[in-house]
């Protein structure tokens, strides 16, 4: 029998709210994306691209870009108003952005894990060295995360672990978010009990979805009208 394929936005989807999972996963509806989804893809090209030695002055591309990455591509009529301050804060990034703190090991990293009943696949960020120990950094457009949430955060960062474990032989030493916009982080010191329960809750979850016969809507009024990509069919939103 074929596992079936999860990756941790589909996993945390079904917490956010079944009845858009049901849209997305069951139903195949092709949703709308959204500013905050274009905001951060672009800032995760240019960091790619740095990476690589493709460019050499991200702010100049963040600046000459923008327009088209993000602004032309978000519908005019859900353009936050505060999409300015959002452009400000990354161009201040860029424009101070003297580069990475270790050596680039991997950017963009597709990684494919086998659990005993399903698979499950992602895309590592960024891995680097810092001397003989392994960093994994995950860039954010969001705020710095408070403590409470800390640990939900961390399970993506966590599952992609095993698959630094088994491709270089050791687990990454820290879990690094930026969080661009602020140029500040979180930073998580890795944990085999925090790894462990991650992969615990990755189980539970994708159990409690094959097991699942209905998809009810958890409406949340700021997620349902700005975030949610079927947020311009869906009659049951906040």
């Amino acid at each position: 029998m074929t596992k079936p394929l999860f990756s941790n936005s589909r996993l945390t989807a079904h917490d956010t709210c079944p009845l858009m999972w049901s849209y997305n996963y069951i139903e195949n509806i092709s949703g709308e994306s959204n500013f905050y989804a274009h905001y951060g893809t672009f800032a995760h090209l240019i960091f790619e691209l740095f990476a690589l030695g493709k460019i050499d002055n991200p702010f100049e591309v963040w600046i000459n870009h923008y327009q088209k990455r993000v602004l032309d591509r978000t519908n005019p009529h859900e353009i936050p108003p505060w999409e300015k301050k959002w452009k400000a804060e990354g161009s201040w990034f860029f424009d101070e952005f003297k580069g990475f703190e270790g050596e680039t090991v991997w950017t963009e990293q597709h990684i494919l894990l086998g659990f005993e009943m399903f698979k499950f696949q992602g895309f590592v960020d960024r891995l680097e060295s810092r001397g003989k120990d392994l960093v994994m950094i995950d860039f954010k457009s969001s705020k710095p995360f408070i403590k409470k949430d800390i640990e939900q955060k961390g399970r993506q960062m966590y599952l992609y672990s095993r698959g630094v474990k088994e491709m270089l032989g050791k687990y990454p030493k820290q879990l690094e978010f930026l969080h661009f916009r602020q140029n500040k982080k979180t930073v998580i010191d890795f944990s085999l009990k925090e790894y462990n329960a991650a992969v615990d809750w990755a189980k539970r979850k994708v159990d409690e979805i094959l097991e699942a016969e209905e998809f009810p809507a958890n409406p949340n009024y700021f997620f349902c009208d700005n975030i949610c990509n079927f947020r311009n069919i869906c009659n049951q939103k906040g």
